[in-house]
């Protein structure tokens, strides 16, 4: 399956996505010689117009400096590039996932945070509008001192990776990233993240519930839902032509292309 990522950079969330089973491309307005994967360098609304009909699911992480604290306490101002970017994934109607800083004008986000994950030494919270729903894992006390604003890391602590941060080795390690430049790393959020905000089950329950809105197994979901959540499965069981309605995305079509989960041929995750 395809996804089209947006404002791309050097390609953090790129990975995750590829980690995750998809096949990426990235654009974005710079050149990126260290984006790991299909890109194209130019303006990403109009490439996403131009093809995004070409792919089956999108995500973008807009500019954050229109919302982060830094920008608003220098008082510059800089171009919100995300209720655009949500107007035309709406208007493809596939599955997408805008992502950005705290404070960000998202609809009903999740938020994630580098201690929910094992492995990564850095807090980083990030926020992340979807329109399927997102298992969020818990979010533990922060517990571990961060290195100060340009000092080196010392061991046992997590790093801020923003600004003039000191230790670029070391903040490839917290964010799990071993390609970028520093430049890259300052502006990327862990692959990670991205590998997390996809719909999972969990629990007992998962084998009577329906893995897209965890309703009974008679909700339908469709096709470009179904492969953006399990890529490389196949769907169990084609319904009727009748109109129905995503229980993700909530689009109707008559053209067959709705699922129906039956248990009996769902591929289960792992037991372990």
């Amino acid at each position: 399956m395809r996804l089209l990522d947006l404002f791309c950079k050097e390609g953090g969330a790129s990975m995750g996505y590829h980690q995750a089973g998809f096949e990426v491309v990235g654009v974005d307005i710079d050149p990126q010689p260290r984006y790991p994967f299909e890109f194209h360098q130019g303006d990403a609304l109009a490439f996403l117009i131009a093809h995004g009909d070409e792919f089956d699911a999108f995500a973008a992480s807009p500019p954050c400096q229109a919302h982060s604290n830094a920008q608003r306490i220098q008082g510059r101002e800089h171009h919100d590039f995300i209720r655009e970017v949500r107007g035309l994934f709406r208007a493809f109607g596939k599955p997408y996932v805008i992502e950005n800083v705290p404070g960000a004008p998202l609809l009903d986000p999740i938020e994630l945070c580098g201690a929910m994950f094992p492995g990564l030494r850095t807090y980083r919270h990030r926020l992340f509008e979807t329109n399927f729903p997102v298992v969020v894992p818990p979010h533990p006390v922060h517990t571990v001192p961060t290195t100060k604003m340009g000092r080196p890391p010392q061991a046992g602590e997590f790093m801020h990776v923003v600004g003039n941060f000191s230790g670029v080795a070391a903040a490839k390690a917290a964010m799990g990233i071993d390609w970028m430049s520093r430049d890259g790393l300052r502006e990327a959020i862990p692959p990670a993240f991205n590998r997390a905000d996809r719909p999972t089950a969990d629990g007992p329950s998962r084998r009577r519930v329906c893995w897209g809105c965890g309703m009974t197994w008679t909700q339908p979901i469709c096709q470009p839902c179904w492969s953006f959540t399990y890529p490389g499965s196949f769907p169990p069981r084609v319904l009727d032509d009748h109109s129905r309605i995503c229980c993700r995305c909530g689009a109707a079509t008559t053209s067959g292309l709705y699922i129906r989960i039956d248990p009996a041929s769902v591929p289960y995750p792992s037991e372990d």
